[in-house]
């Protein structure tokens, strides 16, 4: 998603999801927590962990298949017994211990919208100074909340930061977002965001562009797919005769993303191309049958894909205690 996404629609456009899943983190604050915050598993001799940042309600028109119908994207929602109203999206990031090294996929929305990533980095263990290396998959705020802590400083000081040079010059320079039906306030976030941290990840001396393909240590890669932007990767697990791939923003909401997917994203920087790139995205972990994370899927967002009519189905990985 993208900083400043709405809670009912492009007309609520300047509420921003770090706003959203600040309500709701207090709201959801007057109960016990719901497990420990992370669920564990394994790909090979990588051990895997899904941690649960934050998450928010949004409603699903027109933030998807506005060039669909609102009827049509309704009734998707019925079938799959979801309403056509504030539906949960929830925000996972993924942590993996790689030949003794911690290594983390995205930093969720960060402390000022109650993001919990550090809380249950901290119930795993892993303090902020043993992370090693750091993948973003894309530049929005959702993604890069949580690299910073309370002083405005890189919450990681020892990790190597990793972006995609397509995705940085995309947002270094003067980014189009004409192809988008985002709001002007929405747009002028994301970019304002990102050029930010861009600069505190320039500042650092630790941050290494990589491009489609390239091998961050035994077993572990990026993939480059755009779509969503244009440097969004994905990061891909290969160990033990097992494949994993985090999907990160390649997709969103657990049904309309999959069973729809040339239905437009708002999100996407360019809707068209995103269609595009889901459907290859999708087509692909579907034939080589890989394990999949996705970020925006209800937690711990684990699964497989499998084709359903001209679409495809998200079936998540039963849990194993």
């Amino acid at each position: 998603l993208g900083v400043g996404a709405p809670a009912a629609g492009a007309a609520r456009a300047g509420t921003g999801s770090r706003a959203l899943a600040a309500q709701n983190a207090a709201e959801a604050s007057k109960e016990p927590q719901q497990g420990a915050g992370f669920y564990r598993f394994k790909v090979g001799e990588v051990a895997c962990f899904s941690i649960g940042d934050s998450q928010f309600k949004m409603d699903p028109y027109p933030l998807w298949g506005e060039n669909a119908s609102e009827e049509a994207v309704a009734a998707a929602l019925r079938a799959n017994a979801l309403g056509p109203k504030q539906n949960v999206v929830h925000v996972n990031v993924l942590m993996m211990r790689v030949d003794g090294r911690v290594w983390l996929v995205d930093t969720g929305n960060g402390i000022g919208a109650q993001g919990m990533l550090m809380k249950h980095l901290a119930t795993l263990g892993v303090r902020a100074e043993d992370v090693d290396g750091l993948v973003l998959t894309h530049l929005h705020g959702d993604h890069f909340g949580g690299l910073t802590n309370a002083d405005g400083q890189l919450a990681f000081p020892k990790a190597t930061l990793y972006v995609n040079r397509i995705e940085r010059d995309f947002w270094a320079g003067s980014p189009d977002l004409s192809n988008t039906k985002l709001g002007d306030d929405w747009k002028k976030g994301m970019v304002a965001g990102a050029q930010k941290t861009i600069g505190l990840l320039e500042q650092s001396k630790r941050l290494q562009l990589v491009d489609d393909g390239t091998a961050l240590t035994n077993g572990l890669s990026v993939k480059h797919t755009g779509g969503h932007t244009p440097g969004h990767q994905t990061v891909v697990v290969e160990s033990g005769g097992q494949r994993f791939e985090m999907l990160a923003d390649s997709v969103h909401h657990l049904v309309l993303s999959f069973q729809q997917p040339e239905w437009h994203a708002m999100f996407d920087y360019d809707a068209k191309e995103g269609a595009r790139v889901r459907r290859a995205t999708l087509e692909r972990v579907t034939s080589d049958q890989s394990l999949v994370m996705c970020y925006h899927t209800p937690w711990p967002g684990v699964g497989r894909v499998v084709a359903m009519n001209d679409g495809f189905r998200w079936v998540a990985t039963p849990w194993e205690w």
